[in-house]
């Protein structure tokens, strides 16, 4: 998903184009969510701890900005050219993300 995300093609994606266009992306999603949980919550974690975001509530603001040079690999900047892309698809509801997504609380 990553590399579709990354694209430059790709213009504000949503979770039902891709449920009908890339089924392939969505369908182990709920395993993948609990997969990459665990270190999900330790980067939030270490990121409060160095002072570089904080949890105000259920909203994650970044208060340092980190910016990608080429030694941080080639994975990171897909993720970089992707962000735009990843946070569109996130600016739905909690609910309608686990809901579309399929991932079982």
């Amino acid at each position: 998903m990553l590399d579709y995300l990354s694209r430059k093609n790709v213009e504000r994606p949503n979770i039902e184009k891709l449920l009908v266009e890339r089924p392939e992306y969505i369908a182990n999603f709920n395993s993948r969510f609990y997969d990459g949980l665990a270190t999900s919550m330790n980067s939030i974690q270490f990121l409060a701890e160095m002072e570089m975001a904080e949890v105000i509530g259920t909203t994650l603001h970044v208060k340092q900005v980190i910016s990608y040079n080429k030694e941080m690999g080639e994975r990171l900047q897909k993720i970089e050219k992707a962000t735009p892309n990843i946070a569109t698809l996130l600016a739905n509801s909690a609910a309608d993300l686990y809901s579309s997504l399929r991932i079982q609380l």
